[in-house]
């Protein structure tokens, strides 16, 4: 089994040994750039190697030799003809490894990350197959299985977590990363959402997930005209683009779920690697905010732009309270990472917090079936989802206890009451009511 790295191969593993089959797994990735990132990557492979008491071969780095395959290629984009070409060199290594070992089926771990195209690495693993046979005349047969299926993904992120594995930000080499950083850091902005959207008001050509991001904004806005207060160089403050011309009008609030989803989950990250789990509770507060216990830890505004029935470009605009601790606004319950005991810095946040969200949003675009599966993370994650909790109708100032019925996929949130009655509100037409008596959106 070719491995990329050890978050993508564990769940795999895993797998593969209930189902009574040991691999020999094979380290084979000269596209991975710098080589102090290939030997952390190899170096997680083989710990994990260790631990489950599998073999593993490690095969030899030599960029240069990778450079010299994907020559001319260097301006294609991710998922494009140099990374079929770089799938191609990996696992022709892998397929005649294979065979040189007396090894009948091959497959690779690259399946199950939302970062490749499985297209391409399916093209790529039975073209190898094919090539080593006519070199050899041996067969040797690539499995083509799809590895993020079944469980997988959500398995491959809770070992992750358990074992503490390096989680790398990009795909490997040093295109990738350049893809990775399509992002421009504003020293002081007034708001990151209107600056984005100015620039394509302008007719500036930016690419899908572009982040314009700062630590300084003057005049953050929030949903609705509220504002957004952040002291300057404590929190993170980044808008991003999104592009999402195949996701259709009435499906739209997945961007929102996405979003809040990615955020949330990237933050899980952080705690579990302080081990503070037991300590911290994450949610999301309809339609998006993420909260920390009953305090809010993050806001989001959405601006979608459409043009001929088509959803042209969305604009993620996130405000996340990293190390403030004292607000001088009236907002009646802020809490940042620093007062949930958490030490990080903010661009760490927004590294991770960026990762998590192309890779649901490029999980989206690959595959539409993926709608189901966020949305059933996004109900289990949501702030309130157990039990009946106070509510305010402003349009009929009537105070009310319901429990969360549902979210509809357009976006309504769905009430019950306790005579069994179901109402259906959009944003802004009901209130949370706090423990602290504040009535929020």
């Amino acid at each position: 089994m070719h491995c990329c790295c050890a978050p993508c191969s564990s769940a795999i593993i895993e797998w593969m040994l209930a189902h009574d089959v040991r691999p020999t797994l094979y380290y084979f990735n000269p596209n991975i750039f710098p080589e102090e990132e290939y030997l952390i990557r190899k170096n997680e492979c083989t710990r994990y190697a260790a631990s489950l008491d599998l073999d593993i071969i490690d095969d030899d780095y030599d960029h240069e030799a990778w450079r010299c395959q994907v020559k001319g290629m260097e301006m294609e984009p991710e998922r494009g003809a140099r990374c079929l070409q770089c799938f191609k060199m990996r696992l022709l290594h892998a397929a005649r490894k294979a065979v040189e070992l007396g090894f009948e089926v091959f497959t690779t771990t690259l399946a199950s990350s939302r970062w490749k195209s499985l297209t391409q690495i399916n093209e790529a693993g039975h073209w190898a197959a094919k090539k080593v046979s006519e070199e050899t005349g041996k067969t040797v047969r690539f499995d083509d299985r799809n590895w993020r299926k079944g469980g997988l993904q959500q398995r491959r992120n809770e070992l992750l977590k358990e074992n503490g594995f390096y989680n790398q930000l990009y795909c490997g080499c040093e295109f990738s990363l350049e893809a990775m950083k399509k992002r421009y850091h504003l020293p002081e902005v007034q708001s990151t959402n209107t600056y984005l959207l100015d620039l394509l008001a302008q007719g500036t050509t930016l690419p899908d997930t572009t982040v314009i991001y700062t630590l300084r904004q003057t005049a953050g806005r929030g949903q609705m005209g509220n504002s957004w207060e952040s002291e300057m160089d404590k929190n993170i403050l980044f808008s991003m683009l999104l592009c999402p011309t195949f996701l259709p009008i009435k499906e739209q609030f997945l961007l929102s779920q996405i979003c809040s989803l990615g955020i949330v989950e990237a933050l899980d990250e952080l705690i579990c690697a302080q081990q503070l789990q037991d300590d911290v509770k994450l949610s999301i507060k309809w339609p998006n905010d993420i909260y920390a216990g009953d305090g809010k830890l993050c806001g989001i505004l959405i601006e979608n732009r459409l043009m001929g029935g088509t959803l042209q470009h969305s604009v993620l605009g996130v405000g996340i309270n990293v190390n403030q601790e004292k607000w001088i606004g009236n907002a009646p319950n802020p809490v940042s990472l620093k007062m949930l005991g958490i030490q990080t810095n903010p661009l760490t946040v927004l590294d991770l917090a960026t990762k998590h969200i192309v890779e649901l949003y490029h999980s989206l675009r690959d595959n539409m079936e993926m709608a189901v599966t966020i949305r059933e993370r996004y109900m289990q994650r949501l702030y309130r989802k157990d039990g009946y909790y106070a509510y305010y109708d402003p349009t009929k100032d009537e105070h009310f206890d319901a429990e969360i019925a549902g979210v509809d996929a357009q976006g309504p949130l769905m009430l019950r009451l306790p005579s069994g009655e179901v109402r259906s509100y959009w944003f802004k037409e009901v209130k949370f009511v706090l423990p602290c008596g504040v009535t929020k959106e």
